[in-house]
């Protein structure tokens, strides 16, 4: 699932190419640096090697996944991305946010 997180990112910045010139330091790096946020927190968190840091950096990329969806939402109704495209990327953004969550829930229960 993980890959889906890298196909996240790299759609983002695909799709933030598109943005207005004015918002390449604005909504489109911000939305880049969401996407990206969400990979490397997976990433350092699973390299902690201990199961509460990779739960702590799980939520930041989760929190991640939320400042993104708003940032999409944002672009749809300026008119940057077209409804098609906003969908699109909202799924994703849906899918690994589920896949973070269980995750989540998964290493918070007690071991046995």
């Amino acid at each position: 699932m993980y890959q889906k997180a890298e196909e996240l990112a790299a759609e983002i910045h695909s799709l933030t190419a598109g943005y207005p010139k004015s918002e390449v330091y604005g909504a489109s790096a911000q939305s880049r640096s969401a996407a990206l946020s969400i990979i490397s927190n997976i990433a350092e968190g699973y390299r902690r090697c201990s199961r509460r840091e990779f739960i702590r950096f799980l939520k930041i990329a989760y929190g991640s996944c939320g400042e993104l969806d708003a940032q999409i939402s944002f672009a749809a109704r300026a008119g940057w991305i077209s409804k098609a495209e906003s969908e699109r990327i909202t799924a994703s953004i849906d899918t690994v946010s589920r896949w973070l969550w269980r995750l989540m829930e998964s290493l918070s229960r007690p071991q046995k």
